[in-house]
């Protein structure tokens, strides 16, 4: 009688998380929200989320980051932002084995100093 072994291959994954959306918040704040991998290029269970940012129209390192653990995690406030300042975000996520590479980037502009946007719920 043959028995069948199914053996599981954890790497890192091929490609990076999508960005759905950076929103400002503040004039020092961005909030970024993004898709989770598909099990297809996650190659395994993702164990966090790097979102890094840096100035300017594309991210060319992850020096500036926020980590964010968890694969249910797909949004942070990036935080100690300059005010109207455009910054570059990707996003790559990570499983045991090791990192997979930056998803594409998206562009945002933090607000003027002291402007705020709030998504709050009014009652009638």
């Amino acid at each position: 009688m043959l028995k069948s072994i199914a053996l599981l291959f954890i790497l890192e994954p091929t490609e990076g998380p999508t960005i759905n959306s950076i929103i400002p918040l503040t004039a020092n704040s961005l909030k970024v929200n993004w898709n989770k991998l598909s099990p297809s290029v996650s190659n395994g269970n993702i164990t966090k989320y790097e979102v890094c940012y840096q100035v300017g129209s594309t991210v060319s390192n992850c020096s500036n980051n926020e980590t964010v653990f968890g694969v249910d995690s797909t949004m942070v406030d990036l935080t100690e932002l300059e005010p109207a300042t455009t910054y570059a975000v990707a996003v790559r996520a990570f499983t045991k084995i090791g990192e997979g590479p930056l998803g594409a980037h998206k562009t945002a502009k933090t607000n003027e100093s002291g402007e705020f946007i709030c998504f709050c719920a009014l009652d009638h």
